[in-house]
């Protein structure tokens, strides 16, 4: 995995996290993100 793809997945999963909880936190969230 290139490491600008690695950075905005970790960025966006964060976001949803910070958002949502831990419960909120799945793949189509971060990809909505």
């Amino acid at each position: 995995m290139n490491p600008e793809r690695r950075d905005r997945l970790r960025d966006a999963a964060i976001a949803v996290l910070a958002a949502e909880g831990g419960r909120g936190l799945t793949h189509r969230a971060v990809d909505r993100a």
